[in-house]
């Protein structure tokens, strides 16, 4: 064979190789993991996010950290910040609403950590779940993980915002509990609002941001609400 037999054989089988190629199904993108951190207050919720966050740091994982521009309780207002005095590395984007998250999003991200996620906006939900298809949110193809803390309940001992639905596309979920001031149980805890020194009134507004002036961590049996509709129906009716 000669060399200009060698040589068109040799374009032949690339250009053979290219078509065969293009002709495959494209191989999917890895899935982008949801996980759910939730709790009563003083649980640990920012704890293990920051925890999270450390390890991902460790791995040399690109992370972006956002958290509502409500949560000011803190002198470093632009840290992820625990009870516990424990503190994020990096500074937190503040949002106000799930569109900033997308506006502040690079395209190298691995990672995403939200902290206080109930105080968002119910959008986030449709935000995530754009983000959870690689496919879709091109503008992100790197990313992994998005870690969402919040609170479940409100002070009421009703489910707080978009958490709901959160943890209902979520692919892990984490439910803490802290301890109960008053009776010392941990196997269940709702955040109690405290106002003048008496339960707050159901009908108060929902969102308060405040810290251990304001709120305590009780367990159900301990958790009180004045003039909830709940303890009026739990005495008057027989619930089916």
């Amino acid at each position: 064979m000669n060399t200009f037999n060698i040589a068109s054989s040799i374009v032949y089988f690339t250009i053979l190789l290219s078509v065969t190629l293009a002709a495959l199904p494209a191989q999917p993108l890895a899935a982008v993991e949801l996980e759910v951190i939730c709790g009563s207050m003083y649980s640990g919720k920012s704890d293990l996010l920051i925890s999270r966050i450390q390890r991902a740091q460790i791995a040399k994982k690109k992370v972006q950290l956002f958290k509502h521009a409500l949560d000011n309780r803190y002198h470093d207002v632009d840290k992820i910040n625990a009870h516990n005095g424990n503190t994020s590395s990096e500074n937190a984007i503040l949002v106000r609403n799930a569109n900033d998250i997308l506006s502040h999003l690079h395209n190298d991200t691995d990672i995403i950590a939200i902290d206080e996620a109930q105080f968002l906006d119910p959008k986030v939900v449709q935000v995530c779940q754009h983000l959870l298809h690689p496919s879709k949110a091109s503008h992100c193809r790197r990313l992994s993980k998005i870690i969402i803390a919040g609170l479940d309940l409100d002070f009421r001992g009703e489910p707080f915002g978009p958490m709901p639905q959160l943890l209902a596309i979520a692919h892990k979920v984490h439910k803490l509990h802290a301890i109960c001031v008053v009776c010392g149980r941990d196997d269940f805890t709702v955040t109690q609002r405290i106002v003048n020194g008496q339960p707050a009134n159901y009908h108060d507004e929902i969102i308060m941001v405040g810290a251990k002036e304001t709120y305590e961590a009780r367990c159900r049996q301990c958790h009180d609400v004045l003039h909830s509709p709940h303890e009026y129906y739990l005495h008057t009716e027989k619930i089916e």
